[in-house]
């Protein structure tokens, strides 16, 4: 399973907005990962539980850094690019 398509962000009144490109093979969802710095998870990995490509979440001010993976039973793709 391939890494889904390159990750964007935007954020209006504190709901911040992903998205990104579907990613090819047989996803079944896709997980957020974030984290206080980059490559760590440690504020959470969350699955969307779908295979809608973009999601929007409300967020406390701070930074973030942010990439997702698409995933199935057989386990995670590799991830998008950080934001």
């Amino acid at each position: 399973m391939a890494a889904p398509g390159t990750l964007a962000a935007s954020v209006s009144g504190g709901v911040v907005t992903l998205s990104w490109g579907a990613a090819a093979g047989n996803a079944t969802t896709y997980v957020i990962e974030a984290g206080a710095a980059s490559g760590l998870t440690n504020i959470g990995a969350v699955p969307t539980g779908n295979l809608d490509t973009t999601w929007s979440v409300p967020a406390p001010a701070g930074i973030y850094f942010v990439r997702v993976r698409a995933a199935n039973a057989f386990g995670l793709s590799p991830t998008t690019n950080e934001v």
